[in-house]
């Protein structure tokens, strides 16, 4: 399953598709009022969507990324070298313009809207070389920006990856996945076994040529039975359980294509959205971070998360807010400055 210029339309549908669909998931992830503790229905709420059925996105992310890495089926040097300055491009300039402007906006505002950017925000003002390292690589300042970090840093290793694939295949996917559930220690900031178990997922679909879409939709039926046995468990076990984080594990698994063959089928449905939705989708994943904590924050401030109920609203409203503001920036930005878009957004 190779994409190529011939790849056939149902996969190149499908990924882009899949592309919209989890970022909106991951901006659901970020929508949590700051009251959201003392709230048992709110509390509830995100544990269904958020740290439950959202929790597929970004695994999922890592899988295409994967899979798009070595659409070929092969890696050697020249193919490695060309694809590191692509992933430059689309992964490092975006990285560094959108933490910098982050920067930017956070030093007007503290100056002119101290009330509303206090607390969690650091003081740009008063920034030392190690708060500069700090809000670039340990805690991005745009927090979302750490995905970009890992990824890269990913596809460094990608030799490695297309060795142990090539000579081990199923065997090194089932080691990584037996250190992930062992939870090591990750001494080195942005090298995660999470992020290359699910990113080597994809990689091992494309290395192997393995329709992984198709595959999805031939086993929908019981993906979908396994996929819902694991949601309910993992609803059921609470965080402070030593099983929690397997559970969850087990749930990602079977959600991902779950997830896949859903979109597969869905693909009449999503022709219908307009286009410059799934060209957004870059930048609302670069765009929302701040403006969803900003907005939440904000609707906090003027009482409109006093309530479980209104808590509840916010939570779910957010996001649709940040969805729609994020698309009329873009549409903006691409008619008046279509070149510097295209910049920021690596080139997308």
């Amino acid at each position: 399953m190779n994409q190529t210029a011939t790849t056939p339309s149902y996969i190149r549908e499908t990924i882009k598709y899949l592309k919209f669909v989890l970022i909106i998931l991951v901006v659901y992830t970020h929508s949590e009022p700051e009251t959201a503790g003392t709230f048992k229905t709110l509390n509830f709420v995100q544990e269904i969507i958020t740290y439950n059925f959202c929790a597929t996105a970004v695994p999922l992310f890592f899988l295409i990324s994967g899979y798009l890495f070595f659409k070929e089926g092969t890696l050697n040097k020249e193919l490695y070298v060309s694809k590191l300055k692509k992933r430059f491009r689309t992964l490092v300039i975006p990285y560094v313009f959108w933490i910098l402007g982050a920067v930017v906006i956070l030093f007007v505002a503290q100056k002119y809207l101290p009330n509303l950017f206090a607390g969690s925000f650091p003081n740009v003002s008063t920034f030392k070389a190690k708060d500069w390292l700090d809000i670039f690589w340990i805690h991005p300042l745009q927090y979302q920006f750490w995905f970009l970090r890992d990824l890269f840093l990913t596809i460094l290793l990608t030799p490695l990856i297309y060795l142990f694939i090539r000579k081990i295949g199923i065997f090194f996917l089932l080691g990584l996945l037996v250190l992930l559930l062992a939870r090591p220690s990750e001494p080195i900031v942005g090298f995660s076994v999470s992020v290359i178990f699910y990113f080597s997922i994809g990689a091992f679909f494309a290395i192997k040529n393995i329709d992984f879409i198709k595959l999805s939709d031939k086993y929908f039926i019981p993906i979908t039975i396994i996929y819902a046995v694991f949601f309910l468990v993992s609803a059921i076990i609470k965080e402070s359980n030593p099983l929690n984080f397997s559970a969850l594990v087990c749930l990602i698994l079977p959600g991902m294509f779950f997830m896949v063959g859903l979109v597969f089928r869905c693909r009449a449905c999503f022709r219908k959205v307009p286009e410059v939705f799934y060209s957004s989708t870059f930048f609302l994943y670069a765009f929302h971070g701040l403006f969803i904590t900003v907005l939440v924050r904000l609707l906090g401030k003027i009482g409109l998360v006093n309530t479980d109920i209104k808590a509840v609203g916010v939570y779910l409203l957010a996001p649709i807010i940040t969805i729609v503001v994020s698309v009329l920036v873009y549409r903006l930005l691409i008619k008046i400055a279509p070149r510097f878009t295209k910049l920021i957004i690596g080139g997308r």
